[in-house]
């Protein structure tokens, strides 16, 4: 006598495993004991899931992939507090070595068409 339940994750994946390897849907419920409707369901749901899936990829195929940004110090700073509460901003380590590489990079921090006061 055929289990009356649903189908739990084990056996959904031994449906799989068993349509790939060529058997029919009655074999497959003969082996799992289960009624023949219930797998036809499973593989129903199955293929909407796939086709939902694959109109999904469709669709973000043709969007512009983004490109990822450089992150900057700005990125490694802590603006939350562990309450949740914000308007204070602390800099990390990280943000500290990534502002230095920064400075580093550019050659000068000061711009050179600009006069500076000299500070004594």
């Amino acid at each position: 006598m055929p289990k009356l339940k649903n189908l739990d994750n084990i056996e959904k994946f031994a449906i799989q495993g068993m349509l790939q390897n060529g058997k029919t849907v009655e074999e497959i419920a003969v082996e799992l004991d289960r009624r023949v409707e219930l797998i036809h369901n499973y593989i129903d749901e199955l293929s909407a899931s796939k086709t939902k899936i694959a109109a999904n990829k469709k669709k973000d195929a043709g969007k512009k992939a983004a490109t990822p940004k450089m992150p900057t110090a700005k990125d490694f700073m802590i603006n939350k507090s562990a309450g949740g509460r914000t308007g204070v901003v602390m800099m990390t380590q990280t943000a500290a070595e990534h502002s230095d590489d920064a400075v580093k990079k550019s050659g000068s921090k000061h711009d050179p068409s600009i006069i500076y006061r000299r500070e004594d």
